[in-house]
């Protein structure tokens, strides 16, 4: 979990969006009185054991998410998504893979 201002990141490494432990991120937004949820993040290349969201960071409009079983450069070679919020709606902008 990742709590920046009004806005707060909760990881869950083992949520079903995109297949087994795919993972999902919930964003949350703080209304003057209570946490709404705002969004349910998912990775739009999301697959079973990625594990999208056991590792988060929130700053501001921008959201850095764990995935560290993404089998791009190899099993369990890992990567790190970023989203930023267009006031709107949470936008996948990048997808980060070690080479």
């Amino acid at each position: 979990m990742s709590v920046s201002g009004e806005v707060a990141a909760v990881g869950a490494r083992g949520d079903r969006v995109n297949g087994i432990n795919s993972g999902a991120v919930s964003m949350y937004r703080f209304d003057g009185s209570r946490w709404v949820l705002e969004a349910k993040l998912a990775a739009d290349d999301g697959q079973a054991f990625d594990k999208f969201g056991e590792s988060v960071s929130v700053s501001g409009s921008k959201v850095v998410i764990g995935a560290p079983g993404i089998d791009v450069n190899g099993y369990g070679s890992g990567g790190v998504y970023v989203f930023r919020f267009d006031g709107s709606n949470w936008i996948q902008e990048a997808r980060l893979i070690p080479s």
